[in-house]
């Protein structure tokens, strides 16, 4: 490494600490961290002995990474050190590296003596309580090769949390009926369908939606695919996963792929806030799960990150949809007090007018419907309520984005969503800081 030159209005020398000297050193594109355990010694720093310094981090500020490396100074050319730098960058470092270091050059020795008795103590009762430790009612946690799992009891219910500290992927009811979450609205699938015989659930999870299927379609023939070996084996043990439902540990796609099988109704629940699998967003992936709908079937697609505008996440599955199941075909809707939306996409069936999806997707076509295949009053009415949230996707045109194997930044699309809430709910806490200062703000977040 090229040393830039350092003049005296780059540096800035830090407080003492014992003997050691922090000394912080900046020029255009680097930023230079260094610490010299025999600075005080040695006459305050300068353009003369800038280049004295023992051991220097350097950090990239275009790229903000750092590593740590000797520094051969020229009155040491005899000495223990060579013209060598040896480095070791930061990241790799174990967390107690800071630790040793402040240790070593004797700086704040009761600090240091009461970090490591933390540090140790943590370390040894971290693994014993879990990474939640401030939860009561966990029956388990612990993390499958993909995901953190969180299986918790509650009074009503019992749910999966994934990867997140707060937030539901799967519930079970104690009590049965309706759930109050995305899985109630998606129940308008099977009625928008020409036939209710049979259901794919890519994304089984604990197998909620196929629960509420099969309490009110009893005689349906259920299939779930869950890439997650271990969200299946909880889903056995705390969430009544039916018996009778072949569940297939596998990506869904991929088992799209190899099957030839039909369905009335499948349902895509794939999508883990804006962790959206690309090849299960593109042309290519809607038109096989089409090419696996009976004529007149139906497929649901759990969208749990509500964007919307020009250039969403939510914008850009919707015109893709819609380009593979053509005009007219596709609705969504909005589930109450979430971020979850649903969308409704349906393949063309005999032709008839009266099953199309404007026709089937009318308040009392969809109530009448439900409850000729269910029997069930509660679901009926529940889908008058759902027909009223229900909006038509538009036909994309040349303006819209059409996600595609070769093209599909999902992550991108989905970052800027999130960066879309932050800034939507950190709006008001901004200006009562700037009007009220850090106190107000408090009291806000109380």
């Amino acid at each position: 490494m090229v040393e830039p030159a350092i003049g005296r209005h780059h540096i800035r020398a830090g407080r003492h600490h014992g003997r050691a000297r922090i000394v912080f050193a900046r020029t255009k594109n680097h930023a230079y961290l260094s610490h010299d355990a025999y600075c005080s010694r040695y006459p305050p720093i300068g353009r003369e002995n800038a280049d004295r310094l023992r051991i220097r981090t350097v950090v990239d500020r275009r790229t903000g990474r750092g590593a740590e490396r000797w520094h051969r100074s020229p009155r040491q050319a005899n000495g223990r050190f060579s013209n060598q730098r040896y480095s070791s960058t930061s990241p790799n470092s174990s967390p107690a590296c800071p630790l040793i270091y402040f240790i070593s050059i004797k700086a704040k020795r009761i600090a240091c003596v009461v970090s490591a008795v933390i540090f140790v103590a943590t370390s040894c009762v971290s693994p014993l309580t879990g990474f939640a430790f401030w939860e009561t009612n966990l029956a388990y946690e612990g993390e499958s090769i993909y995901n953190y799992l969180q299986v918790k009891n509650l009074s009503d219910r019992t749910i999966l949390s994934t990867n997140v500290l707060f937030g539901v992927q799967s519930v079970t009811m104690k009590d049965k009926g309706l759930t109050g979450m995305y899985y109630d609205t998606a129940l308008a699938a099977p009625a928008l369908a020409d036939n209710a015989n049979s259901a794919l659930i890519l994304g089984m999870g604990t197998g909620t939606y196929a629960r509420q299927l099969k309490q009110y379609y009893p005689k349906m023939n259920i299939t779930g695919v869950e890439i997650d070996q271990k969200i299946t084996d909880l889903a056995g043990e705390y969430f009544d996963e039916p018996a009778d439902i072949p569940v297939t540990t596998y990506d869904g796609r991929a088992w799209l792929a190899a099957s030839h099988d039909k369905y009335d109704v499948i349902m895509v629940d794939a999508y883990q806030d804006i962790t959206i699998p690309f090849q299960m967003s593109s042309t290519e992936f809607f038109t096989m799960v089409r090419e696996h709908l009976n004529p007149g079937g139906v497929m649901v697609v759990n969208m749990n990150m509500i964007s919307d505008g020009q250039g969403s996440i939510n914008e850009a599955l919707s015109d893709t949809i819609a380009s593979v199941f053509g005009n007219g075909n596709t609705l969504t809707a909005d589930v109450p007090n979430t971020t979850n939306r649903e969308l409704f996409a349906k393949k063309p069936g005999s032709g008839s007018e009266e099953n199309s999806m404007q026709q089937a997707s009318k308040a009392l076509n969809l109530r009448e419907t439900t409850y000729e295949r269910t029997g069930s009053e509660d679901l009926e009415w529940y889908m008058e309520e759902v027909a009223s949230r229900f909006r038509k996707v538009n036909e994309p045109d040349s303006a819209s984005t059409i996600l595609t194997d070769d093209k599909a930044p999902v992550e991108v699309l989905g970052m800027h969503a999130i960066d879309q809430i932050i800034a939507d709910e950190a709006g008001p806490y901004r200006q009562i800081l700037k009007d009220e200062g850090f106190g107000g703000l408090l009291r806000a977040v109380q």
